[in-house]
C-alpha cells in the first residue's frame, strides 16, 4: 500500500496542460517569468515560470505565440536536439518533450532526479545535467522512455550552470569555482582539472581550447585550456557593467548578460585581447538574460517579465532592437 500511494504521489506531483495559442486565457494575474530561450529555425522556445512556450519569430518584431505548455514547476532552462525539447524543470527534473509539431508540443517523459535541475547538455544518448546541490548527473537516453542515471558526480557547492564541447564538460560550482572532466566515457566522468580563483561563477561556455567564465562582479575570465590534468591558464578579463550573469555565446562573437544593467558584446579573437565593440540596451531598461544567437546573426534573449527580445546583430558594433520596441505615449490635451 505504501508503494502504490508513492507513486500516485509521484504522477500527481507533475501537472501538464498544451494549449494553442487560440485556447489561451489571457487573465492570468502572476507575472510570467522567461529564464532561459532556444531557437530552432523561426520557432524560439522559452522556459518560463510554470510552463513552456513556443513563439513564432519569423517576424522579429511581432513574435507570435504559437502553444503554451503550463507545468506546476519553472522550466529553468531549454536545450533542443533533433526534434525533442530537453527541459530542465527545476523540482520537477527532467523533461523531454516532442516539438516535431511546435504548436502542439507533446510532453514523452518525466525523470525525478532528487534535486532541482538548472541546466542540460545533450550529445548523442547522452544527458549531462545540473541538479543543484545533487551535484553532476549523467543520464542515459538510449531508451528514451526510460531515461536513466548512470553516473552521479557530487560536487562542492551548488551546480546551476555547465557547458559541453565534445568529449570536454565544464561545471560552474558557484562560490567553489570551476571543474572540468574528461567524458569520453559518459557513464565515469573523470576530472582533469579546476579553477578555485573564482567565488561567484554563474555560467560557462567552452568551446575548442577557450573556457569563459562569467562570476558576477568580478565579470568575465577567459582560459586556455592546455593538456588534460593541467589548470587552466586566465589569459584575459572582461569588466562587468555591474553583475555578469550569463554567457551567450556563437564563434567569436560573445554577448554578456549583465541583468537590468543590459549587456556587453564583445569579440573574441585568439590573436588580441577581447574587444568590447557595443553596449546592449533594451527598452524600458528590461533586464538582458539567457538567449541565443542564430545563424542569421539575430540575438533572441530572454528579458525576465518581458518574454524575449531580439536583436539585430549583423552589424555588431550598431545591434538594432527589433522587438520589443519603445511604447510610444499618446497625449490628448483638453481645452
Amino acid at each position: 500500500m505504501p508503494r502504490i500511494a508513492a507513486i500516485m504521489l509521484t504522477v500527481c506531483t507533475l501537472f501538464v496542460a498544451v494549449l494553442p495559442a487560440s485556447a489561451q486565457q489571457r487573465s492570468d494575474l502572476a507575472p510570467v517569468r522567461t529564464h532561459d530561450v532556444a531557437v530552432r529555425g523561426a520557432h524560439a522556445f522559452l522556459g518560463q515560470t510554470a510552463g513552456f512556450r513556443v513563439l513564432d519569430i519569423s517576424d522579429p518584431v511581432r513574435p507570435r505565440e504559437l502553444a503554451h505548455m503550463r507545468l506546476s514547476a519553472s522550466v529553468l532552462g531549454v536545450t533542443l536536439d533533433g526534434d525533442r525539447a530537453y527541459l530542465a524543470a527545476g523540482s520537477l527534473g527532467l523533461l523531454i518533450v516532442d516539438i516535431s509539431d511546435p504548436e502542439l508540443p507533446r510532453f514523452l517523459v518525466r525523470l525525478d532526479t532528487a534535486g532541482s535541475v538548472h541546466r542540460i547538455a545533450v550529445r548523442g544518448t547522452t544527458a549531462f545535467v545540473a541538479d543543484d546541490v545533487q551535484g553532476l548527473r549523467v543520464v542515459d537516453l538510449s531508451r528514451e522512455n526510460e531515461p536513466r542515471i548512470v553516473a552521479t558526480v557530487p560536487t562542492r557547492s551548488a551546480v546551476r550552470a555547465l557547458s559541453l564541447d565534445g568529449e570536454r564538460l565544464v561545471i560552474a560550482e558557484g562560490t567553489a569555482g570551476i571543474r572540468l572532466f574528461d567524458v569520453s566515457r559518459p557513464s565515469a566522468p573523470r576530472e582533469t582539472s579546476i579553477v578555485s580563483s573564482l567565488d561567484d561563477v554563474r555560467d560557462v561556455a567552452i568551446r575548442g581550447e577557450r573556457l569563459l567564465a562569467a562570476a558576477g562582479r568580478q565579470g568575465v575570465r577567459l582560459f586556455e585550456l592546455g593538456p588534460p590534468g593541467t589548470r587552466p591558464r586566465e589569459i584575459a578579463s572582461i569588466a562587468p557593467l555591474t553583475q555578469a550573469h550569463g554567457l551567450i555565446l556563437r564563434d567569436d562573437l560573445l554577448v554578456i548578460a549583465n541583468g537590468a544593467a543590459g549587456g556587453q558584446i564583445v569579440e573574441l579573437s585568439s590573436d588580441r585581447a577581447p574587444l568590447e565593440i557595443a553596449e546592449l540596451r533594451l527598452p524600458r531598461s528590461l533586464p538582458v538574460g539567457r538567449g541565443r544567437i542564430t545563424d542569421d546573426d539575430r540575438l533572441v534573449v530572454a528579458i525576465d517579465v518581458g518574454g524575449v527580445a531580439v536583436v539585430d546583430l549583423s552589424l555588431p558594433g550598431a545591434p538594432e532592437v527589433l522587438s520589443p520596441r519603445e511604447r510610444k505615449m499618446k497625449v490628448t490635451i483638453h481645452e
